[in-house]
Order: C-alpha cells, then structure tokens, then sequence
C-alpha cells in the first residue's frame, strides 16, 4: 500500500506539474458585473410588481415597466445565463479513470500482473483555455449590451407613450377652456342680437364654433383609452386599467452641445459596445485557430498490481506504476488554415459592421439633436412672443367687438390663433421630450441636469 501511495503521488505530481505550465482560466467577469446580476436577480426574486399610485411620476412609471417588463426580464437572463457559459467553455475536461484486469495474468521476474488502474488527465496546450475564456466573456459582454439596449428601449416607448398621454390631457384642458371661452362669446353675441346690435349670423357663428370645439373634446375623450392602453401595454399591465392623468413632467430645456453628446455617445451607446465586444471575440477566435496548430498533452498514471511469483528474487511481488504522456498531432493542416481564414473572415466581417453601424447611429444622433433644437426653438417662441400676444390680441377683439369696433369673425379668428398657439406650445414641448427620450437611448446615457416641476 505504501508503494501504491508513493507511485500515486509521483504521478499526481508530475500531472499537477503539468498543468501549472497552462495558464488558468480568464476571469474575465468584473465585480461591478457580478453585483449587477446578484442585485437585480435578488430584485426580480423578493420585488412583488407594484401598482401604479394615482400621482404615479415618470420615475414610478419607468420603475415599474423596468420590473414587469418580459423582454427586459429575458434580456436580464439571458445575461446572466452567458456568466455560466464562461465557467463551461474555460473547465477542465472530465479526467478520465479506467481498470483493466487480466484474463490471462503476464508472468514476469516478479511476479503476475494481476490489473491495472490507469488516471489520465488531458492537458490543453498552455494559452488556449485563457483565449477560450477571454472569447466567452466577449460573448457575455454583448449579452450585457443587449441587456441594455433594452432596457433602454423600453424606457424610450414609455416616455414616448407618456408624454403623448400627457400631451392629450394639455389638448383637453386647452380646447375646455376655448370652449368657455366660446360659450362667453356666445352669450355677447345673443345680447347683442337681442338688443339688434349684431345679426342673427353672429349667434349661429358663436354656435356652430362652439359644436366644433365640444365635437373635438368628445374624440380626445375617445382617445384617452387608446393611449392609455399604448401605455399599459409597454408597462405589460392590463389595457384596460385606468391611467390618472400626468399633472406636470418636469420639463426644463437642457442646454445640449452635439460634441458632448456624440462624445457621451462613444462611451455608453449599448449598440456599438456590443459591436465592439464582438470583434474581441473574433480576435480570441482567430488566436484560437492559430493555437489549434500547436499540441494538446495527455497525462496519464498507471498503477499494476502484482502478485508475488515462485522466484526468490529482489522486488518479488511489487507493484509497478508507470507515468505516460500522449501528444495529440495536428498532422493535417488544411483543417486549421482554413479555421485560422475563416476566424479572419468573421473579424474582418465585425469590423466593417461596426464602422458602418457607427456612421449610421451617428447620423441618427445629428437628426434628433436637430429635431430637439428645433422644439427648443419652437418652445421659446410661443411661450414668450406668440401665446402671449395671442392672448393679448384675443382680449383687444373681445373688447372690441362688445364695443362695435370688430366684426365677430375678427373675434373668431382670433380664438382659433390663440387654440392654435397654445396646442403647437404644449406639441412642441411634447416633441422635445420625445425626442430627448430617443436621444438618450441612442447615446445610452442620461442627458438630463436636476429635474424641475
């Protein structure tokens, strides 16, 4: 038994001395990443889905799209899953064990062999479980980048379904206060008929303005479901739940410089980190066919047991162990030249797509950005030079026509002009969230300062 450890020992020795010589397994996987994963797998465990309050802001609704959401749940896992794919691809193979005993025992000087124990333990040629591991966590970087993606996407089609919500509740309240508005009209002008100041065309005018306006306010009420159930649908909540009306959602212009913006948007855009994370992993590939070129070891430890035989001889009955190494030969080169090509077809292939998903990505930042600048634009003029003037012109025609100075078409006109300058106000402010909100999926970012009500 003594002689069956040491024999062991010399051979698990010389194996663990073979593997000292290949590298360990790339880590690869950061602390930030693995905190990522055990904080939001603990989040989706232990988190049971809210409701939404009635004052629910734009926080609260993003908060609970992020946890109810099944495709960024499946984006969350599928990340995660790619962490274990890691673990796999760099592992040991399964040593193997095998037991041999003999039918017919070989007589030699000592002794019969009576079996043999073999342990072997394949041996990967030092540098390739490394680059394996280093492809595999490319790999579970562009799970990550997916990840992200959507989960910027999703918070992109809930604003855009929340600002257009709120801009339906401002269109409400807008055409509610034109249709008091009329109703005051209305009234003047059926004083005015009565006292055969004005004509009967005035009050049918007054009249037939006002059944417009309250035509329009029943379809916006007609509306509200529809988007409500827009809404729900990207929160993955039942359509049919009502949807309390978004008091304020905190705009406020940010002030946006392009440079800063495309700068931002090399450092987070989920798209192009993806892209990037997939040449890595070609490159690890193309290192892999190469290293394919070089030999794989097998280390192997027999041990024969022996029985003692009829001759009196030195080391009668001694068990025999023997230490093997086997070299796989890569004799036939064709199969890895054509490995090492196609591995530098499929770098060349991810090169070129991220160039070109670059210049394309990019060209989408410069359009928004000027769509955002231009809402900007549009903000600023109605807020302080058109609604306020319409305003003022709409109460200089009201004064007017109840004095006799205007006819009531110049009173109408200028009641549409002031309809018209408060609904394109509330559309543009709209547009410019919308348009902030693609922006900053794309960049993949938060381009926003503090917010304010």
């Amino acid at each position: 038994m003594q002689r069956l450890i040491q024999s062991f020992t010399i051979g698990l020795a010389s194996s663990v001395l073979s593997l000292y010589f290949s590298p360990t397994a790339y880590a690869g996987v950061s602390s930030e990443e693995k905190h990522i994963i055990r904080t939001q797998h603990k989040t989706y465990k232990s988190s049971m889905p809210d409701e939404l309050s009635e004052a629910a802001t734009i926080e609260e609704v993003l908060r609970y799209g992020a946890l109810n959401s099944g495709a960024l749940k499946s984006a969350f896992y599928a990340w995660k899953a790619s962490f274990h794919d890691i673990q796999q691809s760099t592992a040991w193979d399964d040593p193997q064990f095998s037991y041999k005993t003999f039918i017919d025992e070989v007589q030699t000087r000592v002794g019969p062999q009576k079996e043999m124990f073999t342990v072997a333990q394949k041996v990967p040629f030092p540098g390739k479980r490394y680059t394996v591991g280093k492809a595999a966590t490319a790999v579970s970087r562009q799970k990550f980048a997916e990840y992200e993606k959507a989960r910027l996407n999703l918070f992109y089609e809930i604003k855009d379904a929340y600002f257009e919500y709120w801009f339906l509740y401002k269109n409400i309240l807008v055409v509610e206060k034109n249709i008091e508005l009329m109703k005051n009209f209305e009234k003047v002008a059926q004083s005015k008929y009565k006292s055969s100041l004005a004509s009967n065309y005035d009050l049918l005018k007054a009249q037939v303005e006002l059944g417009k306006l309250e035509n329009e306010l029943l379809t916006l009420h007609d509306y509200r479901s529809a988007i409500a159930a827009r809404l729900n649908a990207v929160l993955n909540r039942d359509i049919s739940k009502p949807i309390e009306w978004p008091e304020t959602i905190g705009h406020e212009i940010e002030s946006l410089e392009l440079s800063q913006i495309i700068e931002a948007f090399h450092a987070h855009n989920p798209d192009l980190q993806q892209a990037h994370q997939r040449i890595q992993e070609t490159k690890n590939h193309v290192l892999l066919a190469r290293l394919d070129y070089l030999p794989d070891v097998t280390v192997a430890f027999d041990y024969i047991n022996v029985d003692k035989g009829p001759l009196n001889v030195a080391g009668n009955g001694d068990d025999a162990s023997a230490l093997m190494f086997k070299v796989d030969v890569p004799l036939w080169l064709s199969k890895q030249r054509s490995q090492v090509k196609e591995a530098q077809a499929n770098r060349t292939r991810a090169e070129a797509l991220e160039e070109q998903l670059e210049v394309d990505l990019i060209a989408q930042v410069e359009m928004i950005y000027f769509n955002i600048k231009n809402a900007e634009r549009q903000i600023k003029l109605y807020r302080d030079a058109l609604v306020p003037k319409a305003e003022q012109s709409l109460k200089a025609s009201e004064t007017g026509y109840s004095g006799g100075n205007i006819d009531f078409l110049n009173l109408i006109d200028s009641e549409r002009t002031l309809l018209q300058f408060q609904l394109a106000y509330y559309k543009a402010i709209r547009d410019y969230e919308q348009r902030l909100a693609q922006l900053e999926m794309i960049v993949g970012a938060s381009l926003r300062g503090q917010s304010h009500e």
